[in-house]
């Protein structure tokens, strides 16, 4: 007796496939699914639209969503997520705003993931006000989190809005957002060991630790001139300081290409007879 696959069996290879960006195997399994006579469920079109929106491929995540509403599916909040990040990749502001609304009108309304794609949109266009109100709303709802306030800090950035920026670094300060400001920058070098040194002297209430923190801040987002300012308030002061500040101070000085100010810190560190940790 010959074993036909189930539908949760062909959803589980494909999404499978899809996670991992083969979308050429995605796709086969697929068309192996029609042969079979199985008709794809919401968890095989989602998977499909959701691969091919990573890869930047609006034509075929659309033909995918056509194929899933002609079939009778009804589209849900994860499909139309991942149709309006295809939306965002490809900077399609009309087609952005059209799923953007169809997703408020859904019961449940937005997710994070969607609210997060539209600010980050609203920022690549220079749209600040758009950018605003949708942040806003993710605030009042209690949603925002560390990708919300690093995008808004960056738009304030570029638009030259630096005191708008300074207020969103402290408010990322007191929220304990730095950890996932570090993940977002990914390529900014900073080390999960120095952002655990960070959260505990901010605990601790240790000298100078709120000033570290927005020094941090301010280097991970490329806001140098302000990171080189906020240095100067611990770096030159009197009190004593931890290991901690002074690995902000030489991350802050070598990201903007402060080479000489960066290894006379690691000088002072020592004539202070702190050790070097892993951190420095």
């Amino acid at each position: 007796m010959s074993f036909k696959p189930h539908c949760q069996t062909f959803s589980a290879v494909i999404a499978s496939y899809a996670c991992l960006s083969q979308l050429s195997d995605a796709v086969s399994v697929y068309q192996e699914m029609l042969r079979a006579g199985v008709k794809p469920n919401e968890v095989v079109y989602g998977s499909l639209i959701n691969g091919f929106a990573e890869y930047g491929s609006l034509e075929e995540a659309l033909w995918y969503f056509n194929i899933m509403e002609e079939s009778g599916l009804s589209a849900n909040l994860v499909v139309l997520t991942s149709l309006l990040k295809s939306y965002c990749k490809v900077g399609n502001l009309e087609g952005v705003k059209a799923i953007y609304e169809w997703m408020q009108n859904l019961e449940g309304g937005l997710d994070l993931v969607a609210c997060n794609s539209m600010i980050s949109l609203f920022a690549d266009l220079g749209l600040v006000s758009e950018a605003k109100m949708a942040f806003k709303n993710l605030r009042e709802k209690g949603w925002a989190d560390g990708i919300s306030y690093v995008t808004m800090m960056y738009l304030y950035k570029d638009m030259g809005r630096i005191d708008e920026a300074i207020e969103i670094a402290e408010e990322m300060r007191l929220l304990g957002l730095l950890r996932d400001c570090v993940s977002y920058n990914k390529k900014g070098g900073f080390p999960i060991e120095a952002v655990l040194q960070l959260e505990s002297s901010l605990k601790e209430g240790k000298p100078y630790a709120r000033q570290a923190a927005i020094t941090a801040l301010y280097s991970l987002v490329g806001m140098h001139n302000l990171a080189l300012k906020s240095i100067q308030t611990f770096i030159e002061s009197e009190v004593d300081l931890d290991s901690y500040a002074y690995n902000v101070a030489i991350y802050a000085y070598g990201s903007a290409g402060e080479i000489n100010k960066a290894l006379k810190t690691y000088m002072k560190m020592q004539d202070k007879h702190l050790e070097p940790d892993i951190v420095t």
